[in-house]
């Protein structure tokens, strides 16, 4: 299976930033009481985040909008009742409708007055559907 970098190669109209450094990621871990899965670290170090065909993936980003602590503790104002475990990876930006993942990997979508579902085992499976 093509791992999530591999996937982000391919794509046309990518707009990535800096990567960011170990540090940066485990102190965004920290911030947030969460382990990142080994995908989304790997994604972390070589893009920092990044936006492409319709997507914004949060990240380390120095814009609020786009940075996965303050997306993240955003949600969980919004949605008192979201896992702890859980960091939000996609604001769809429309209805309160997000995109959160686990330590292992697993891709949920969650949103106001919604049911927690799950939609991917990884993030590339996500991405291609």
């Amino acid at each position: 299976m093509m791992t999530l970098n591999e996937f982000m190669v391919h794509l046309d109209c990518l707009d990535a930033k800096k990567p960011a450094s170990k540090e940066a990621i485990v102190a965004a871990e920290k911030a947030l009481g969460v382990r990142f899965s080994k995908e989304y670290k790997a994604f972390l170090e070589e893009y920092g985040y990044a936006c492409f065909e319709g997507h914004s993936l949060n990240g380390i980003a120095d814009q609020v909008y786009l940075d996965v602590v303050a997306v993240t503790k955003e949600v969980r104002d919004i949605l008192k009742d979201l896992d702890a475990s859980l960091y939000v990876v996609e604001d769809l930006h429309g209805d309160f409708l997000y995109i959160v993942q686990n330590e292992k990997g697993d891709v949920f979508e969650v949103g106001l007055n919604r049911k927690m579902n799950q939609i991917a085992s990884s993030l590339v499976e996500y991405l291609n559907q």
